[in-house]
């Protein structure tokens, strides 16, 4: 999966991950995704008729924090 557009107009810029996908980018697995996803603390989206979870990379940068270094304590 993990598929966007190349061609930069802007209407297919979002990359999208499977769960496997997700939590190999997130180097954790599967479950916790899932875990995740049920504690509201990461959004899911899936096609019409389909089980598949589908999650933006955005989304998941979103969980990434930095700590210590020039960024201060968080």
């Amino acid at each position: 999966m993990g598929k966007h557009s190349p061609n930069g107009d802007g209407l297919f810029e979002i990359l999208w991950l499977d769960s496997n996908e997700a939590a190999r980018y997130l180097r954790t697995c599967p479950q916790q995704i899932r875990n995740w996803v049920y504690q509201k603390k990461l959004k899911a989206y899936k096609l019409f008729g389909k089980k598949k979870l589908l999650f933006k990379k955005s989304d998941l940068d979103a969980l990434l924090k930095p700590i210590g270094g020039e960024y201060g304590n968080s």
